[in-house]
């Protein structure tokens, strides 16, 4: 019996060192952003990513270059702005004061948290989570050098099910980096772009069927062929014989390459509809 393992979440890793900036995942919306050092950097602007999420465990690790500020205005999390204030969870800075903050579908009054800041967080990178379940929200930070901290639960006004895009918004004249982000364990995501998602291909299975038929299928028509000659040769006149064997032989090989044929060109064209990369 072959038993398989598989779970049907679905996963994200985004390396900005193998896809730069990637105008099929990302979109900027105001300001400058660009692709430095195997960094997202945002600066004084935003960008939002055409990737939608539904639920799951979501990280992005990032470097923000000084601790709260007067005058400072910092989002990143999920957030729409065609929606507002609905259906929303992320970190926010704003002046001197560090919150992570939720809204559900319904309604823009928000779930609020206060963060303290930790002077460690500051100009170094950090990884942010959001873990977004169909009961709440959790918000999670920790660096590479320590285990990850729930700085806050929100059960009472939090996103709906529904798709949401990750947002990052600088209004600051400095340099907000996005490391990487990463997706874990959700429901679903859509991609903007087909070439985003990844298929899984039958294509070596169906190569190997496309030949074991072909291969078969031409076997059997030689041994028929081969058989048919010899016995027709045996029971008949040689006048008999060398026709019979003559279309029989005619009848197999035609046999033979229209199976190939067929199967080839079907296994083919089916392996080539179904791959598709991660850009």
């Amino acid at each position: 019996m072959d038993a398989r393992l598989y779970s049907d979440l679905t996963h994200l890793f985004y390396d900005p060192y193998l896809y730069g900036w990637d105008e099929d995942f990302f979109i900027q919306t105001s300001g400058a952003s660009a692709l430095v050092g195997g960094k997202i950097r945002v600066k004084s602007g935003i960008v939002s990513t055409l990737v939608q999420v539904l639920h799951g465990k979501t990280t992005c690790k990032l470097t923000i270059p000084t601790a709260p500020t007067a005058g400072d205005s910092r989002i990143f999390g999920f957030y729409s702005q065609a929606r507002g204030s609905r259906n929303a969870a992320y970190f926010y800075v704003q002046g001197t004061n560090f919150y992570v903050r939720t809204y559900s579908g319904t309604s823009n009054t928000a779930e609020q948290t206060t963060v303290a800041w930790d002077s460690n967080w500051t100009n170094t990178p950090v990884k942010y989570e959001i873990r977004w379940r169909i009961d709440g929200v959790e918000f999670w930070i920790g660096r590479d050098t320590e285990s990850m901290v729930r700085k806050a639960r929100h059960t009472t006004r939090f996103p709906g099910r529904t798709f949401a895009p990750l947002y990052f918004s600088n209004g600051n004249a400095d340099n907000l980096d996005i490391h990487y982000i990463e997706v874990k364990e959700a429901d679903a995501m859509f991609y903007a772009a087909s070439n985003l998602g990844v298929l899984v291909t039958e294509s070596s299975t169906s190569s190997s069927t496309s030949s074991s038929t072909s291969s078969s299928t031409s076997s059997s028509s030689s041994s028929t062929s081969s058989s048919t000659s010899s016995s027709t040769s045996t029971s008949t006149s040689s006048s008999t014989s060398s026709s019979t064997s003559s279309s029989t032989s005619s009848s197999s090989s035609s046999t033979s390459s229209s199976t190939s044929s067929s199967t080839s060109t079907s296994t083919s064209s089916s392996t080539s509809s179904s791959t598709s990369l991660l850009g």
